[in-house]
């Protein structure tokens, strides 16, 4: 199993590790009305990705740029959203237990290969995303997850 973690707290920035504790990369966040505009930089400051989340009449999730090796993009089925990665579609089941906390599947075309837990450590929220093994695509599921958790976690 390959894990990886997240700290996340209500101010920017918010940082996704390796499992050796280096960085894998940086979540930014600025206020732009009406909203956020978010940049996620890997360690040596390169902007592999710009989305904003809007909240006007309703809350809106989009990418506005990105810099990966495949073809990305962000869609909304329902009350998810599902990133196509090439000839792959990456969703996040989420599920909240009994007390409140945060738990997903990491599905890759309708197959599990990974979840999330989080973990409460005062004052911020820590997750941790654990795969079944190692591939270039639970990159990109952790950049789903940085989408998706800027609008829960991140107290916007």
């Amino acid at each position: 199993m390959i894990s990886y973690s997240a700290i996340i707290k209500d101010s920017s920035p918010y940082f996704f590790y390796r499992s050796d504790g280096s960085v894998l990369f940086e979540v930014n966040r600025r206020y732009s009305f009406p909203g956020y505009l978010f940049t996620i930089k890997i360690p040596h400051k390169l902007i592999v990705l710009k989305f904003e989340i809007r909240k006007l009449f309703a809350t809106r999730i989009k990418i506005l740029h990105h810099d990966f090796d495949k073809l990305v993009s962000l869609e909304r089925d329902k009350k998810r959203y599902k990133l196509s990665v090439e000839d792959d579609i990456v969703c996040i089941n989420e599920k909240f237990n009994m007390l409140g906390k945060y738990e997903a599947s990491i599905v890759v075309n309708e197959k599990e290969i990974g979840f999330i837990k989080e973990e409460k450590i005062f004052p911020y929220k820590k997750y941790i995303i654990t795969f079944n093994t190692d591939d270039d695509i639970n990159f990109y599921a952790i950049v789903l997850f940085a989408i998706i958790s800027a609008y829960f976690a991140d107290g916007i």
